[in-house]
């Protein structure tokens, strides 16, 4: 066996031929494979090969530092194939992802129940967000769904697809299937490829600068604060007769707030100037925000003297 130079033999476990340990080695790091990733691998060497691929399975690299379930080779291009059907960690994905890539191989990932696994919010971890944006539920651009592929390839450059029992058919970002062998055939052709460099290029389109982000997310949090002051002043409107300073604040915080909701509309435009309209109507928050500041003061000062008078 190539992994511990311990004898082996030839066996066919449901349908499947392949080589075992024909005896136990506790120093030998190999793991048993499951019929299900045996047969997996050997129809993706099989349609490697009857699109006239250089293919083999469990291929070991010369200098040792990766096995790849299947490797195949065909004019400039060398593309891997890794059927990942068990839990693996994210340290040895990467690991194992930056292997390959420092050999210049294109590699692809298949992982068992794809779709299954919770939703990332891998906007926030491509830009570095701070929990502090996590109100802003306009950044995610409703066209670019936040799924796994998506996920895999902008926040850690890997390519994947999904795959579940019977494992016949391929899963990606809008759920839809596709035969495991048309997903191989797009892999080979490139398209697959193509596509992904596709929403790659979309998503920094219109992923929005984080100093902008952090702008919008300053002025959410002035108007919630806002609305709870007047609130808690409005307590006092009939027996300090503020209705006219109120209604002048009142017309303050509705100009903020209708400038947020422009952003918001803003930030689902697929305008190439739509970060400079918003950054526009972001320089004109702070002067009404002193404006509304002031507006509080006389409210304020009317409260106090009203307090006064009934402490006498």
């Amino acid at each position: 066996m190539i992994c511990c130079q311990g004898p082996g033999f030839l066996r066919k476990t449901k349908g499947t031929q392949h080589f075992y340990h024909k005896h136990k080695d506790h120093n030998c790091q190999w793991k048993d494979e499951s019929p299900d990733h045996e047969r997996l691998k050997l129809l993706i060497y099989r349609i490697c090969k009857s699109e006239r691929w250089e293919a083999q399975t469990e291929y070991r690299a010369e200098n040792g530092v990766f096995i790849a379930d299947v490797l195949a080779r065909k004019d400039n291009r060398t593309v891997v194939f890794e059927v990942q059907l068990s839990k693996i960690s994210s340290f040895d994905l990467e690991k194992r992802e930056s292997e390959y890539r420092n050999q210049k191989i294109e590699s692809y990932w298949i992982f068992k129940n794809y779709l299954d696994a919770p939703e990332i919010d891998y906007i926030k971890e491509v830009l570095k967000i701070g929990p502090e944006l996590s109100n802003l539920n306009f950044i995610r651009n409703p066209n670019f769904p936040i799924k796994f592929e998506n996920y895999f390839y902008i926040c850690k450059k890997i390519r994947s697809a999904g795959i579940k029992s019977p494992y016949e058919n391929v899963y990606f970002t809008t759920e839809n299937s596709l035969p495991l062998k048309d997903w191989v055939l797009s892999v080979l052709s490139g398209e697959y490829k193509n596509e992904l460099d596709q929403r790659l290029f979309q998503f920094k389109q219109n992923a929005c600068p984080l100093p902008i982000l952090k702008k919008v997310a300053e002025l959410k949090g002035e108007l919630n604060r806002n609305e709870t002051k007047l609130m808690t002043l409005e307590a006092s409107r009939q027996r300090c007769y503020i209705d006219a300073e109120l209604a002048i604040a009142n017309n303050l915080l509705a100009d903020m707030s209708a400038i947020f909701k422009r952003i918001e509309y803003e930030f689902t435009q697929n305008s190439p100037n739509k970060f400079n309209i918003i950054e526009e109507l972001l320089i004109k928050v702070p002067a009404i925000e002193e404006q509304f500041q002031t507006s509080l003061m006389p409210i304020k000062e009317k409260i106090i003297l009203s307090q006064k008078k009934v402490n006498r």
